[in-house]
């Protein structure tokens, strides 16, 4: 850690500990030397006298930076970032509220959900405290900084923090803690501290066009068992991406602003703006190597003030945010319809000459040249045979050994070994992301023949990305270990070198009984799971108008500030509570079809299968006659879950 980054500690510690009631500094027996806790009591007096951090505090309207931060008389829940939404047409009332009291972030337990409850449970204040206070103790002054970022999400991520505006006089409490305290991060990583609040920052935006063609455009055989694998596989590389554009620029992970579905923008110092051109060589040069132009990542970048970063002025004044925003996007959509313009001249045959040994789809296939799924001319040494003895159209299907590792683990005598990316990710806890200590060596693929496994794409990008099953210890070296459920993001023994935190993932898999424990396929939903006719059926959902809304046509505070925690609440809903509202949605479906059927489907067998959730819309695939109350059920959820100011479709 930086000096800077002792600091925010320091900073985020008392901003908790304030808006929780505390005391600061804590009335504490004397700390044991070397940990966190430790740091941040000695951190008081020098995070105050931080110019970068004071710079950051004023942008964002830190209210506590003349005030000072001190005790709440009552420590409240935030108000949800939906308040300041228009209602959704047609809604003139609410049926659900916020829950009167604050909790540390969870995701829903089965029973949360029941009766239009919050997955949310309550803590007091003091409990909350004691928790954070004690884990604290326990991180050594080594640890790294982005896993108390991650922590302190966990603990103020529903406590209001100490953002003041005269522009909305009346929302005072509806940032959060941690919100406020990653807007401060990311602009401290931004700042010139010698200057001010009018100096340029930059705002990097990056899109994957070609995600959604990729996820769809494939054939129906072998479709079943290798969909969510294709869905995983572009959700990681999203992430590698954006990992990349960090590292890049040194930042942390606090100066991503919003970032799914290929889609991302980030909060960079000004400097960045002159460097997209190497980095866009850089990234979309392996994306060429990787996936024979299939996909690109089109990036822009525009200079904007810093204060724009949380100000809610007037959305038509010129050089407002708007105006800005409307100005990336404009930058953006250039960079996509030109993708690899750039490297034309350098890498022209990569780009424009064909691929493979030509000839047709029609004889490549006829000659077991041709991946079934995706269509990909593939030769010896790198087609996989999978024997499927149900095939209509013979004893096996012929698969790239991309698409075989999206559902497949590889053989004994593979060249490169990976494990099934769509069963990784329905049984693992939790991803170790590192580095790897070799590149992979991509030469058999470089006659157009093939594409490779997708960890070993992942490699190729300069990332590794490995699955922890319960009970796995996590890999040594640097690294970040993200679990799915923040309760389990800080194992009992913690390494200094690694960060720690959380991710949501929606994993809902249908399963074969043990101890073949294998994921159903689409075929046997709907011979024997379904009830009634035999059909499995998809389910596709998005939020209604939410680009207008991004963009700030119902948004009344459209500032960077807001759409992030916009955009974080979003990721909750999906990412975190969307598997336990399809298992309260099966049990509640199951009573009532019980008179129709002989006996209950096995609840692990009709789980909906969540081939995608993140964003702002999901697909999932399971038996037809449990679609239509699961629909309904997402939607009643959302709208609660947004105060009826968002639908869903």
């Amino acid at each position: 850690m930086n000096d800077c980054q002792v600091n925010l500690i320091a900073y985020g510690t008392h901003l908790l500990a304030s808006q929780l009631g505390q005391p600061w500094p804590f009335p504490e027996s004397p700390l044991k030397a070397g940990t966190m806790a430790a740091t941040a009591i000695q951190g008081t007096i020098s995070y105050h006298e931080d110019k970068r951090l004071r710079l950051a505090r004023k942008i964002v309207h830190d209210r506590s930076l003349t005030s000072g931060l001190k005790p709440v008389s009552q420590a409240q829940p935030v108000v949800p970032v939906f308040e300041l939404l228009s209602p959704a047409l047609g809604v003139t009332s609410r049926d659900w509220m916020p829950p009167p009291f604050i909790s540390r972030l969870q995701i829903p337990r089965p029973e949360s959900l029941e009766h239009g409850g919050d997955p949310a449970r309550p803590i007091s204040p003091s409990h909350l405290w004691n928790e954070f206070w004690s884990t604290m103790q326990r991180l050594s002054d080594q640890s790294q900084f982005e896993t108390f970022f991650f922590f302190l999400a966990r603990y103020g991520w529903n406590l209001p923090g100490t953002i003041a505006d005269g522009l909305r006089p009346q929302f005072e409490n509806g940032i959060s803690v941690f919100e406020q305290f990653k807007a401060v991060v990311a602009l401290s990583h931004c700042l010139n501290p010698e200057s001010d609040e009018e100096q340029p920052i930059c705002m990097v935006a990056g899109d994957i066009p070609g995600v959604q063609r990729m996820l769809y455009t494939i054939t129906s055989k072998g479709a079943a068992k290798t969909l969510r694998g294709r869905s995983a596989y572009l959700s990681l590389l999203s992430d590698a991406l954006v990992r990349l554009v960090l590292r890049h620029f040194d930042l942390p992970c606090a100066n991503v602003v919003f970032g799914s579905s290929g889609n991302f923008l980030i909060a960079a110092p000004a400097k960045a703006e002159e460097q997209l051109d190497s980095l866009d060589d850089a990234i979309n040069g392996r994306l060429l190597d990787l996936h024979r132009g299939e996909l690109y990542l089109g990036m822009a970048g525009i200079k904007l003030p810093a204060h724009l970063y949380a100000d809610s002025g007037a959305r038509t004044e010129p050089h407002s945010l708007a105006e800005r925003r409307a100005e990336l996007l404009r930058r953006l959509e250039a960079s996509k319809q030109a993708a690899f313009a750039k490297m034309a001249k350098t890498r022209y045959s990569a780009i424009f000459e064909p691929m493979g040994d030509g000839g047709g789809a029609i004889r490549a296939q006829k000659d077991g040249n041709l991946c079934e799924m995706c269509h990909t001319e593939v030769g010896d040494k790198t087609r996989e045979f999978v024997e499927d003895p149900e095939a209509p159209e013979g004893p096996g299907t012929v698969f790239c050994e991309q698409c075989h590792s999206f559902a497949y683990s590889s053989r004994s005598d593979s060249e490169f070994e990976y494990d099934s990316l769509a069963w990784s990710v329905a049984n693992a806890e939790g991803i170790f992301v590192s580095t790897p200590d070799v590149a992979p060596q991509l030469q058999k693929y470089a006659d157009g023949k093939g594409n490779p496994p997708w960890n070993v794409a992942l490699s190729g990008l300069g990332l590794e990305y490995r699955f922890i099953k319960k009970h796995d210890a996590v890999p040594p070296g640097l690294g970040t270990f993200l679990a799915f459920d923040p309760d389990q993001s800080l194992p009992m023994t913690l390494e200094v070198h690694k960060s720690y935190g959380f991710r949501f993932l929606s994993r809902l898999t249908p399963r074969e009984d043990p101890p073949a424990n294998q994921i159903r396929d689409f075929h046997l939903m709907a011979r024997e799971d379904a009830i009634g006719i035999h059909r499995y059926g998809v389910l596709r959902m998005d939020v209604d108008s939410l680009g207008e809304t991004i963009s700030g046509g119902n948004l009344r505070y459209p500032d960077l500030l807001h759409f992030s925690a916009l955009s974080n609440s979003l990721d909750y809903f999906f990412g975190g509570m969307l598997d336990q509202i399809g298992r309260d949605c099966l049990d509640a479906w199951q009573m009532q079809a019980e008179h129709w059927h002989n006996q209950p489907v096995e609840s692990i067998h009709k789980w909906p299968y969540v081939i995608y959730a993140g964003g702002d819309d999901l697909f999932i695939v399971a038996a037809w006659d449990l679609l239509p109350p699961l629909a309904q059920a997402i939607q009643q959820e959302f709208t609660r879950f947004c105060l009826n100011r968002l639908t869903i479709s």
